[in-house]
């Protein structure tokens, strides 16, 4: 197990802000500031990852060091993989304790915005440390409750982080009991090579989604995979 944090932190304004549909030189433009300032002073997104390994592969699921994870999808996608790395990323505590007014949404709504750059940084940092230090090629990423319902359920969750044992002692990342993460800006997954790039976004049909990477793609079926050249 390794955390990784301290990262160089840089975040693109003038794109957010085109994003946020924030006017130059106008009042928002330096609260905005102020925030993305603020956010480079406290920030300290953080992960934590394990290099995990396939015990067995059943006919839907999947064990990973010595525990069954049960997706008919994740067992397809790892089918010829060895080598697996569960992980948690988050943008950190730090950013989730600030307070605001109770008539800033406006600035709340922005510092999500901030925090969930903070957190992009540590997932790409990580997955560009792993190719590195592991000799990676290309890699994907499945996380439980992402994709269309029962692909991976989100349920799924209470076992990824029972790979890691006390999380919110190692990154301060806690797990509800309905299954989301605190700090609200956390995700987890698992990060494996594959040699086809495998996008979640092609099996979620949420529409107007700003994190899209992928085209809803609507007929999949893991038996006939493929045909869907998803995996």
């Amino acid at each position: 197990m390794e955390i990784l944090n301290n990262f160089p932190l840089s975040v693109d304004k003038e794109l957010i802000m085109q994003k946020l549909k924030i006017k130059k030189g106008t009042e928002d433009e330096k609260k905005f500031e102020q925030l993305i300032n603020e956010g480079m002073k406290i920030g300290n997104p953080k992960v934590v990852y394990i290099e995990g390994f396939i015990d067995e592969l059943g006919e839907e699921t999947v064990k990973i060091n010595g525990i069954i994870f049960e997706s008919k999808l994740l067992r397809k996608n790892l089918e010829k993989v060895g080598r697996v790395f569960p992980f948690i990323a988050t943008s950190g505590m730090e950013m989730e304790n600030k307070k605001f007014g109770n008539d800033d949404f406006l600035e709340k709504y922005w510092w999500d915005i901030i925090k969930e750059q903070f957190l992009f940084i540590a997932r790409d940092h990580l997955i560009e440390y792993l190719k590195k230090n592991f000799s990676l090629g290309n890699v994907s990423i499945m996380s439980p409750g992402s994709g269309e319902l029962g692909l991976w359920r989100i349920e799924e969750q209470k076992k990824l982080f029972s790979l890691f044992g006390d999380t919110e002692k190692l990154i301060g990342v806690k797990l509800t009991d309905s299954n989301l993460m605190i700090p609200n800006k956390s995700v987890s997954g698992i990060i494996f090579s594959t040699e086809k790039n495998f996008n979640t976004c092609k099996l979620c049909s949420r529409k107007n989604c700003p994190h899209r990477k992928a085209e809803f793609e609507k007929v999949f079926n893991v038996n006939q995979s493929e045909k869907s050249n998803l995996s």
